[in-house]
This record gives C-alpha cells, structure tokens and sequence, in this order.
C-alpha cells in the first residue's frame, strides 16, 4: 500500500439553513478508509450540522490534529477565522499542503503543519505552536492506539485557550490493539482529560 497514491474525491453535506457544502481533497483508500475513516465523515456532517452554534467569534482559531487529508479544516475554515490543519506523519503534511493549496475556500485561511503529540516531544519544539494557540480544535480517528491518548491530551492542553467558549470536538470508531476496546479507550480519555480539569460530554455523532 502506498500512500503516496492519492485520488481525488467530492463531498457534499447539507447546510443547516438550507443549501449545501461541497468539499474536493485527494486521499487514500484502504479497507474502511474511503478517503476519509467513517467517524471523520460522522464529525464532518456534525459540525456542519451545528456550525452555527459551533463557530463564532470566540471560537474562530481552529487546529485540526490527526488531519489526514485535511477534511474536516477544510470544510470548517468557511466559518472560522484561521485553521491550522496538522498530522504527526511527514507524508500526510505534504498531502495536507497540496490540499490547502488547491482546494482551500475562497477568502479562507489554511495552513498545513507538522504536528507530533506530546508538549516534551514535539510542541516545544514547535516554533510555530504556542501555548493557546487554538479556541477550537477538532479531530477524528485519532483515538485508535491506547499509547496516543496521553500525548493527544498533552496536546489539546497545550493547544487550546482556555475562554469559557473554547471546546474540542473528538470522534474515534476504531481501536487498533488486541484487548483494547472502544469503551476502555473512552474511559481512559475521560480519566486523563478530567486530570487536566477538562469538562467532557460524551454526543452521538452517529445521529448525523
């Protein structure tokens, strides 16, 4: 498999007011991932579903973290001031600035970056990322490694600031390790954010 390979591919979602969205970005497929994994393509028509709820002025710096192909950024940078859509994987980031470059919305404003989780590891390294950097951040299927769920909350700690109107949106359907289950993964992403004295709620995005 060579992920290098990409095609490209249409989205489409309904706006809440009426009308629709339509999102191109080049991707991969491979078993389950048409593109995109299907709890990003669940997180997609949730916030489009509630973008206007979701995005305002308090809320308009938005991080994607596990991008992929940069879905979710890009279709959330029609509402959003900034974004800044990131993978911890070098050959995803080049997929991420090709998409940024050529399907970015008209007027938005997309940046593509490299991103490893963990504040030690990565972020302060990381010239471009400071402490607060985001009031919103969003991601999907990032969620499938039982070792990448204290770096990811590293992260989200470090990224997000904390305005009451801030908030991070997350959504996983996979666990990839022998003896881990999607309920134990939640459990421990839940103990570790209410460490970090996260306020957390738990939404059916299957409903959308």
């Amino acid at each position: 498999f060579d992920e290098t390979e990409h095609e490209q591919a249409l989205f489409q979602f309904d706006l809440p007011q009426g009308g629709e969205v339509k999102q191109e970005v080049l991707g991969w497929s491979l078993g389950d991932c048409n593109i995109v994994w299907p709890g990003t393509y669940a997180m997609a028509r949730f916030l489009i579903a509630n973008s206007p709820s979701i995005f305002n002025k308090e809320t308009s710096k938005v991080y994607e973290l596990g991008a992929g192909c940069g879905l979710l950024g890009l279709l959330v940078s029609r509402f959003s001031e900034s974004v800044v859509i990131t993978d911890g994987d070098r050959r995803e980031v080049l997929l991420l600035k090709e998409n940024a470059a050529r399907f970015s919305p008209e007027g938005s404003r997309v940046r593509a970056q490299h991103l490893p989780w963990g504040t030690d590891s990565a972020l302060k390294r990381a010239q471009e990322v400071t402490r607060g950097s985001a009031n919103l951040i969003i991601a999907a299927e990032v969620c499938y490694y039982p070792e990448g769920v204290g770096p990811l909350v590293e992260t989200l700690d470090w990224l997000l600031d904390y305005h009451p109107s801030s908030a991070i949106y997350l959504a996983n359907t996979r666990v990839m390790m022998g003896g881990t289950t999607q309920e134990m993964q939640k459990h421990s992403l839940l103990r570790l954010l209410q460490h970090r004295l996260f306020a957390a709620e738990f939404l059916d995005f299957g409903a959308y």
